[in-house]
């Protein structure tokens, strides 16, 4: 494998604008009462600023009044809203996880680190769901570039930040459209390396128990782990098996009856019906 080369990362938290200064000129005015007089009285001092104007106004000082509570208000909610996001922070924090190895990324050891500090189970959904938002390659190792481009997208440079969004990441297994990205995304995800063409079959069972997680949509889910259990001859899964599961349990009815023996699904699954349909002629569940 070629080096890994170190990304270059943003320099801190983006800049806030200033409003620019307004010069003011603080004009007072006092009446002479002539001689008689014993002492002047002096006018309210006003506030003026020089107007912008044109050629005809130019020089005419306006008097400025200052705003009310409400109108402050109104003028802060429409200030642009500032990005929260400090690279420098999340550079840190990367830093605080990597392995000591190699500071490129963070390992199996800096994960459950993480999932400590953020009160997750490391075997669970949230974890799973962090992966993908990270758009992790490989399982157990996230690298600088992943880390960094991730949490930016995700808006989270701190552990206080990343917890806060714990139920956004939950919540993507309870929207099909994000399911179905992240079982697009899981199979390379767990690949033992980019050159395989397949992964073990003991790692495709725990990723369709977390992403098949709802069986009212996800059906055929646990008997087909119980079949693969009973079948141990089958080691692995390519992506047309890892695939033609996923539309398989969402098209299939529970009792199989809409299953065409004769239509392009993978040996595998063939094999899983014949299987499922004879075990309920004897009597068996499921």
């Amino acid at each position: 494998m070629p080096p890994k080369k170190r990304p270059r990362h943003p320099a801190g938290a983006a800049a806030i604008t200033q409003p620019s200064k307004v010069s003011t000129v603080l004009t007072t005015a006092a009446a002479s009462a002539g001689k008689r007089a014993k002492m002047a009285d002096v006018e309210a001092a006003t506030f003026t600023k020089k107007g912008p104007g044109t050629a005809g106004d130019a020089g005419l000082s306006t008097s400025i009044t200052p705003p009310s509570p409400r109108s402050r208000r109104q003028s802060s909610s429409k200030q642009p809203p500032q990005t929260s996001f400090n690279a420098i922070v999340c550079t840190r924090w990367f830093e605080s996880l990597a392995d000591p190895d190699d500071d490129q990324c963070i390992g199996i050891a800096g994960i459950e680190r993480l999932c400590n500090e953020i009160d997750v189970d490391i075997g669970g959904q949230c974890v799973l769901a962090l992966a993908y938002r990270l758009n992790a390659k490989q399982m157990g190792i996230f690298s600088r570039a992943e880390w960094m481009n991730g949490m930016q997208l995700l808006g989270a440079d701190s552990i206080k930040k990343l917890k806060q969004k714990i139920p956004e990441l939950e919540s993507l297994f309870s929207r099909p459209d994000q399911v179905k990205e992240m079982y697009k995304w899981a199979f390379y995800f767990g690949k033992e390396s980019c050159e395989k063409k397949y992964i073990d079959v003991e790692i495709g069972k725990g990723l369709w128990k977390l992403l098949l997680a709802d069986r009212n949509t996800y059906r055929h889910v646990d008997l087909f782990i119980e079949y693969l259990e009973e079948e141990d001859h089958v080691k692995v899964i390519n992506r047309d098996q890892w695939t033609s599961f996923f539309d398989f349990s969402t098209s299939v009815e529970d009792d199989l009856s809409n299953y065409e023996d004769n239509a392009a699904w993978p040996v595998l699954l063939d094999d899983f019906v014949e299987h499922v349909r004879q075990r309920r002629q004897q009597g068996h569940p499921g």
